[in-house]
């Protein structure tokens, strides 16, 4: 897990900001960054730049602590699969209860539709349909 940006850790650089500077005494990065923390899992990095500079330095630092954060938190994708294994309901799934929230089309090989696509479900492996 990388604790860096720019070259520089992340715990270091929070330690050379004086705890009681002036918001104004701090020195002016050359963009405008947000981080959005959520507890679902979907967290957001944002960042505005006016200079060619700016917008580079603004995409290392977005991109370095957006992975930070994924690293040390997770996603909610990852949160749902932790959640899910911990069930136990992860070895098959029931066609009847599953929620079918993950589809695929697949085209099919069989002598009776071949070359049609089909939908059907990740999790459960269910047909739910040919493509119209």
């Amino acid at each position: 897990m990388s604790t860096e940006i720019e070259g520089k850790d992340i715990d270091d650089m929070l330690d050379d900001i004086p705890k009681d500077a002036e918001p104004d005494e701090a020195p002016e990065p050359p963009y405008e960054f947000e981080l959005w923390l959520s507890t679902d899992g979907k967290h957001s990095v944002h960042v505005k730049a006016d200079s060619a500079e700016g917008k580079r330095k603004a995409l290392i630092v977005a991109t370095e602590t957006y992975d930070y954060i994924i690293s040390r938190y997770g996603t909610k994708q990852a949160q749902a699969v932790k959640e899910y294994s911990k069930n136990g309901d992860n070895k098959e799934v029931n066609p009847e209860t599953c929620p079918h929230t993950t589809t695929k089309f697949t085209q099919s090989h069989t002598d009776k539709n071949p070359g049609r696509w089909f939908k059907s479900c990740v999790e459960c492996k269910k047909f739910l349909g040919w493509q119209s």
